[in-house]
């Protein structure tokens, strides 16, 4: 490891010159040894992690070196022609620091100390608060460290910092939310949902803390679920708005609108309002192309993205990639894109075989970023103010994508495996019934059925069907059949009449989830 750690200190000593010179010569390796190269490095950090976890020492500064190696090998990787697979670059011991010898004994100190100390004065607050300063700082470092290098997170992983991150601002912040100070509660009227929202976000001034969702006129408290329903309606909502910054596609696809005419803060609040989605761990209702999360990042966007955002115009870009010169001489194109000039004096300049993929390249610049620079200059400020962590920043384009729509994996299965019953019991005919019922629902009704219960039809990363705990309680009484069933978004909970018969339950059921857009109503 000691000689690990020194070549790994000498490779990021070297000046960027000499840097790159090695950094090309890693390029040219074979993939079998550019693999034994990587396993190296990932191996002695995996051996500092491992005494990291299991004793009372501090490896940080080695594995700056060692992840600092890792990630430069990782940036070369993603340029070669032949790339070895990420996961070789998965360091398996990471959620394993959260947990460490450290952190385990300092819990046992807190639990020692409220056994003896719990009844006198203020003593026990002070200490027990001097114990938590330590977890929170060790566990700031780890994360410190962690973002710095994402090479070396898988995707749990990499979700496993997100959600101690939230931890980490809670903690920072909590004071000025109970003073008031930071005060997230939004007020809204379902009727004037958009309206009321911008018009409240335009007077906060600070973002640091979860927003809250209070529906004028209902009793729901916000414990998660509310914010979930808020998000998944607003969603629908900032489509329609006028006027319009999204257009939606023929994939379906929602993309920022190019004519900004008579338009203000609006790509900025649409900004705002998709990072405090992703920093209250719900889904936006709405479905952007990964050239989004692309550009969100830093990335290129490529034909690719294009192909699915518009597949019409993408398809008519490779036919000019893929025809032979007469045929592209016979389209008569020239460098221009509905009136705009890709190069200057575009129109005069036409599409050969020579020049095409410039042509085709500009096209996509065009159509991806310059087109549409402004509108997204303002989403980008809106978003990083709306999610004031930069953690998310570790995330590949896909899996931020999945992070802010939520994932489309249904695993039905789940939710009848977590469900508690009150009252009932799962021998019960109204629950074997209902199962039954819920078991032949067509796909779509499935995903009606889970909007009605949550508040929308796709959970976020966290609140996956395998965590989900629904809770099915009864309602009315002896004239149960009168009752359509209910549902708490906020508690998830469904309220279910004792139905008389099987069909009975399937029509009243059906009823509720097709026709029920209030929280808590049906």
């Amino acid at each position: 490891m000691d000689i690990t750690e020194a070549f790994s200190a000498a490779v990021l000593r070297l000046n960027p010159d000499k840097l790159q010179v090695l950094e090309g010569l890693w390029s040219t390796l074979s993939d079998s040894f550019f693999r034994t190269v990587v396993k190296a490095f990932r191996s002695a950090s995996a051996e500092y992690l491992q005494q990291m976890a299991v004793k009372r020492c501090d490896h940080g500064k080695s594995l700056k070196k060692t992840f600092g190696v890792l990630q430069r090998l990782y940036d070369v990787n993603s340029k070669r022609r032949r790339r070895i697979t990420v996961d070789t670059f998965h360091i398996n011991q990471i959620s394993s620091l959260f947990q460490s010898k450290l952190v385990q004994d300092l819990n046992s100190e807190l639990e020692d100390l409220e056994w003896d100390l719990s009844g006198e004065d203020d003593t026990y607050w002070i200490e027990s608060e001097m114990i938590l300063s330590k977890i929170i700082c060790y566990k700031d470092n780890i994360l410190c460290l962690l973002k710095d290098y994402p090479c070396i997170l898988d995707t749990e992983a990499k979700y496993t910092v997100w959600m101690y991150t939230f931890d980490q601002i809670k903690y920072y912040h909590e004071d000025s939310e109970y003073d008031g100070f930071c005060d997230q509660t939004l007020k809204v009227d379902r009727e004037t949902l958009l309206e009321d929202t911008f018009q409240q976000l335009r007077k906060m001034s600070c973002h640091m803390v979860a927003l809250k969702v209070k529906f004028q006129a209902e009793n729901g408290v916000d414990e998660g679920g509310v914010s979930l329903e808020f998000f998944s309606l607003l969603g629908r909502e900032l489509l329609t708005m006028e006027p319009k910054t999204l257009e939606v596609y023929e994939s379906g696809l929602a993309w920022l609108t190019t004519d900004d005419g008579g338009i203000t803060d609006e790509f900025y609040f649409l900004g705002l309002l998709c990072g405090k989605a992703l920093f209250n761990q719900c889904v936006l209702n709405l479905c952007f192309p990964l050239a989004l999360f692309k550009k969100l990042l830093g990335l290129t966007t490529t034909l690719d993205d294009l192909k699915e955002l518009s597949p019409t115009e993408a398809s008519c870009l490779q036919y000019v990639l893929d025809e032979d010169g007469e045929v592209i001489e016979a389209l008569d194109l020239v460098f221009m894109d509905k009136g705009q000039e890709l190069i200057p004096n575009g129109e005069e300049v036409p599409v050969t075989m020579v020049n095409r993929k410039k042509y085709v390249d500009l096209f996509v610049d065009m159509k991806l970023n310059k087109s549409v620079q402004s509108q997204f200059a303002d989403f980008e400020k809106g978003f990083h103010k709306g999610c004031p962590t930069q953690a998310w920043r570790m995330f590949l384009p896909e899996e931020l994508m999945t992070l802010l729509q939520g994932d489309d994996n249904y695993e039905w299965d789940k939710l009848r495996e977590n469900a508690k019953y009150r009252v009932y019991r799962p021998t019960d005919d109204i629950i074997q019934n209902f199962w039954i019922v819920f078991t032949v629902f067509s796909e779509e009704q499935k995903k009606k059925f889970l909007t009605f219960l949550t508040g929308t039809d796709r959970l976020p990363r966290g609140r996956s069907l395998s965590k989900l705990q629904m809770k099915i309680t009864p309602l009315g009484g002896t004239d149960a059949d009168e009752y359509y069933p209910k549902a708490q978004t906020c508690s998830v909970t469904l309220c279910l009449p004792n139905y008389s018969s099987i069909d009975i339950l399937r029509e009243k059921l059906l009823h509720a989830i097709t026709h029920c857009d209030v929280f808590g109503d049906s």
